[in-house]
């Protein structure tokens, strides 16, 4: 969502129904901010966003306020805080020029990156996982590599959160224009099979993040005999526009601390290469936590002084290969598409989700956890818990028996959420070529996390803006215009 604080953000349904552009971005997010803000060093550009602008809402804007956010809307997946770029091996495998990429990542946190920092939970976790052998020691890190770090931060000191919008506020005001409330429908094709013109609808609803291969579809890109179910003139076949989706499977376990702990998010970072460990602390994080709900019946009033706060750890599988796909289920752009993931249905999967809940279970006996997590299940944890009985030792968690492989195989299933990271659908090599043009048709191009074959890094974030930054000055170099350096601004 683009900014109203720095720039000059005009509602959709107030302007000419008619207008030319050079550029027309199509959505204000992580990466086509800054693609954007880069294009507008020299060309005439659109930027169209579906929603409003996040500035003036403390939930959004303060890190006191996330949790109430998610609870809202628990869909919603940009209020990360966590900043960490992609390995380079990621970055050789996607073909891209590392010392552009090195560049894109600068500019990027330059305007928006603050230093990670974390407080007595976050450290007890930090800790935990050097002692259960999560090494070496990498320390303040944006870089992708194994062991334990923490990592960059979208929030500063005072807590405020920057986003990709922020980018905005670089751009040349003369050249870039902002509508809000704008949804692009579908991509308008001439006779001859060149793009004529985008179609909008004026709305306000926020469909996800799964846009680009349902916006392809709407406009007659993909599977000709899928668009024929809804009437749709295939202007392009491309079979694979919505195939290969993936998303990184979550789970996690919370813990009841009887040490107060601050509110924090994903600021220490445990990578193996077969999982990833984060958590976060200082709210009740049980309802995005399936089987794990007893918590929302906990009214404040009934939190006797045992029971000081929540946090939660989480395993995150980073390179599933379970795939999925997304197919359309109407021709209307708010109604969101079927998309089908197949979490776990590799068995290679499930393996590693095992070694995840493993590794709760060290860190929950690491010397440095416990003043944060109970060992004997007081009559509080019993009532929250009901699979544990009071008076009996416990790890501080509910967690299934990890010597029965069954059991444990069958809670990572059940207990699995998102952690917001799809991508795939318009995949490099099989939609976009490497340059990010759609096969096909040369104008159009496709610049986000959809491209990706595999998420990039702890959090695909910081990848997907430095994309947009990336493909920016790619099409200035190929124009023959030098864009301006990472260290200057508008």
């Amino acid at each position: 969502m683009c900014s109203a604080e720095f720039f000059d953000v005009r509602d959709a349904t107030t302007e000419p129904l008619h207008a030319q552009y050079q550029y027309i971005a199509v959505g204000g997010g992580t990466a086509r901010c800054a693609l954007a803000t880069t294009l507008s060093e020299q060309y005439k550009v659109l930027l169209l966003e579906r929603g409003g602008t996040p500035y003036g809402n403390p939930r959004i804007e303060r890190v006191e306020g996330w949790s109430d956010l998610l609870v809202d809307d628990p869909r919603n997946p940009s209020e990360t805080r966590f900043y960490s770029r992609a390995s380079a091996a990621q970055v050789r495998a996607a073909g891209w020029k590392p010392s552009r990429v090195a560049e894109a990542y600068r500019w990027v946190e330059k305007k928006i990156v603050h230093p990670g920092s974390h407080g007595v939970w976050q450290t007890a976790l930090q800790d935990s996982l050097l002692q259960t052998g999560v090494t070496p020691n990498n320390g303040l890190n944006n870089d992708h590599i194994y062991g334990t770090k923490v990592g960059g931060s979208l929030f500063d000191k005072q807590g405020r959160r920057d986003s990709a919008a922020d980018f905005l506020s670089y751009a040349n005001d003369k050249l870039l224009t902002v509508l809000t409330f704008a949804n692009v429908q579908r991509i308008i094709f001439d006779n001859s099979g060149k793009i004529y013109h985008v179609e909008i609808i004026y709305s306000k609803t926020q469909p996800g993040a799964l846009g680009s291969p349902q916006l392809l579809l709407l406009s007659g890109i993909g599977s000709c005999e899928h668009l024929a179910e809804f009437n749709i003139t295939c202007h392009v076949e491309l079979n694979a526009v919505g195939a290969d989706m993936v998303d990184n499977p979550k789970n996690a376990i919370v813990v009841l601390s009887p040490t107060p702990v601050e509110t924090s998010l994903l600021s220490v970072v445990g990578i193996d290469k077969e999982f990833i460990i984060e958590g976060g602390s200082g709210s009740n994080f049980s309802w995005q936590l399936p089987g794990m709900g007893q918590l929302n019946y906990v009214a404040p009033s009934q939190r006797t002084p045992d029971f000081v706060a929540s946090a939660f750890i989480l395993t995150k599988l980073y390179d599933p290969i379970s795939y999925g796909s997304l197919r359309l289920n109407s021709t209307d752009i708010n109604r969101n598409p079927y998309v089908k993931f197949n979490y776990y249905s590799h068995p290679r999967d499930i393996e590693y989700c095992i070694s995840g809940v493993k590794r709760f279970y060290k860190l929950l006996r690491a010397p440095a956890f416990q003043p944060f997590r109970f060992t004997t299940v007081t009559s509080l944890v019993a009532s929250i818990y009901y699979q544990l009985k009071e008076g009996e030792s416990t790890e501080g968690a509910y967690l299934p028996d990890v010597s029965n492989y069954t059991e444990t195989a069958e809670w990572c299933r059940t207990t699995l959420t998102t952690i917001w990271h799809f991508h795939g659908g318009c995949t490099v090599g099989k939609v976009v070529d490497k340059s990010y043009r759609v096969f096909g048709t040369r104008p159009l191009r496709v610049v986000d996390g959809s491209t990706f074959t595999k998420s990039p890094g702890t959090n695909p974030q910081a990848t997907v803006m430095m994309l947009g930054r990336y493909v920016g000055v790619k099409i200035l170099k190929e124009r023959r215009i030098t864009p301006k350096a990472a260290n200057t601004t508008n």
